[in-house]
């Protein structure tokens, strides 16, 4: 799968292009002898794509971003919001900004910041590690055999980004295998679910 940037003096935006291969080796090598290309696709991904079945030539529409209705933006009123949602923490420098008064924009940042590094100072102090209330990190070493071989292709590219992912704690992804169950017992489709949620 490739992003494809818009280049400098011609191309369009948001474009992309990929591949699906049916590859029975047990790792992922580029050009794999055995490789059989299945399907292929391209388009945008904010518009039209299409798939085309590389065996028959057939093309369908794979989504119509445009066809879609948009879905309705529900929030909450500032006061119900929680005390660390960002609409609620920068709501005054937003509504500074959009009244074009850049002085109380700016001193509104600052006293933001300022109780963050005030809040920074007192975890020092008393000696406080930091953890996000709702994303856990997970390491890829503690994933599971199985798991971590469904995805074992992907790891030269995570080598940028970390071996591991900040997992959101009441994703089913996070829930963790009973005891008493014993290892390389999930379903492939469990295997691939958890695979994605390390991988983005």
């Amino acid at each position: 799968f490739q992003w494809l940037a818009k280049s400098w003096f011609y191309g369009e935006y948001h474009k992309f292009t990929g591949r699906i291969f049916r590859d029975p080796a047990p790792t992922y090598a580029a050009s794999g002898s055995e490789q059989e290309a299945l399907y292929s696709m391209k388009g945008k991904w904010v518009a039209e794509s299409t798939v085309t079945d590389e065996r028959t030539g057939a093309e369908s529409v794979l989504f119509d971003v445009k066809a879609q209705p948009a879905a309705d933006i529900l929030i909450r009123p500032i006061e119900e919001q929680s005390e660390l949602e960002s609409r609620r923490v920068w709501n005054k420098v937003s509504e500074a900004l959009a009244s074009g008064n850049y002085d109380v924009a700016s001193r509104e940042k600052t006293a933001i910041e300022e109780n963050q590094r005030a809040l920074r100072r007192e975890r020092a102090a008393a000696n406080a590690e930091w953890k996000p209330a709702l994303f856990t990190w997970i390491d890829d070493a503690d994933d599971d055999e199985a798991v971590r071989r469904c995805y074992a292709y992907l790891y030269a590219a995570k080598e940028s980004v970390g071996t591991g992912s900040w997992v959101f704690n009441e994703s089913p992804h996070h829930v963790r295998k009973p005891a008493s169950q014993p290892s390389g017992t999930q379903t492939p489709s469990d295997a691939f679910s958890t695979a994605q949620s390390s991988v983005v």
